[in-house]
């Protein structure tokens, strides 16, 4: 349904596009650069599919759940299938049984080029937001799905003030794998350090100071 493919447009990536049921069950994970300072990471899972084939079940699943800590999920959604809106409640019915219904959703409708209904646009503005309008084989509104993207991460994400002692910035190269930082001012002895991360990523930047026996001197949000 255009999944890989709008990868491959975002992120310059060479992921596997072929129209055939599950050409493969592994996720891919690819950089998706936002701005100079700012990138994401893009995860490429199974696509969806109602009455999937019980042996299959287990494996669709379990690849789905790698991206359970996701801070948001892009549907891409097939406009010119004949049964596209069940494939949207199949999608939602799977997403609530793995306790990710809840994560906020951008519907990324694909194939724009081949729709035949030209009023049907306009009706899923009214019913489906938010939402964006693409077709990722020509390139086509591309960059609007990269400001709904980016809209996304800033609205799942908050700002923090780390203040660590000045020998402990050496965990900065650490702490933008999780974080963008925005600014460093030194006083003294410490580092007041002002970043902005998602609420997981937060957890993951405690997580990473703990580890390396880093204490944290005083944290603003």
């Amino acid at each position: 349904m255009g999944k890989s493919t709008i990868l491959n447009a975002l992120t310059e990536a060479d992921v596997l596009v072929e129209d055939r049921l599950f050409a493969t069950l592994d996720s891919t994970i690819r950089s998706f650069k936002l701005s100079e300072h700012q990138a994401v990471l893009l995860i490429d899972t199974v696509g969806f599919i109602r009455k999937l084939p019980h042996h299959l079940v287990a494996s669709f699943k379990s690849t789905l759940e790698e991206v359970s800590n996701a801070d948001c999920l892009l549907h891409v959604i097939d406009m010119t299938h004949p049964q596209f809106r069940e494939q949207i409640y199949a999608v939602e019915r799977v997403l609530s049984e793995l306790k990710m219904d809840k994560k906020p959703l951008l519907k990324v409708f694909n194939k724009i080029d081949k729709l035949e209904d030209s009023t049907l646009i306009a009706k899923l503005k009214q019913t489906d937001q938010p939402c964006v309008f693409v077709s990722a084989s020509q390139g086509i509104f591309l960059n609007d799905l990269k400001e709904q993207v980016k809209t996304f991460v800033e609205h799942a994400s908050k700002n923090l003030q780390l203040v660590l002692a000045i020998q402990d910035v050496k965990v900065l190269p650490l702490l933008n794998q999780f974080a963008e930082v925005a600014n460093i001012t030194y006083e003294d002895d410490r580092a007041i350090i002002d970043l902005r991360a998602t609420e997981e990523n937060v957890g993951r930047i405690n997580r990473l100071l703990e580890k390396e026996n880093i204490s944290v001197l005083e944290v603003q949000d």
